[in-house]
């Protein structure tokens, strides 16, 4: 009896084993994610003259930019000014 029970425990085991073994299919890959493209941050002086140009009316007194310089990134195409 003894014998038996020592024969049955590892194959019990071995079959509970058996029974959590994977699956053949193949794992899906998690998908691949690109980075968003870099935003182009705007240069301050042509930032403020788009806001003046947007603000004022076109028959306004000249509006003085001498408060802010003129700035020229290095980095970046210049930029179009919006109507």
């Amino acid at each position: 009896m003894r014998r038996t029970i020592f024969l049955a425990a590892p194959l019990a085991l071995a079959l509970a084993l058996a029974g959590c073994g994977g699956s053949n299919a193949p794992q899906p890959l998690p998908p691949v994610q690109t980075p968003p493209p870099p935003v182009a941050q705007p240069d301050p002086f042509v930032a403020q003259v788009a806001q003046l140009v947007a603000s004022q009316p076109e028959d306004a007194e000249p509006a003085a930019l001498d408060a802010s310089a003129p700035t020229m990134p290095e980095n970046s195409e210049p930029g179009a000014l919006a109507p």
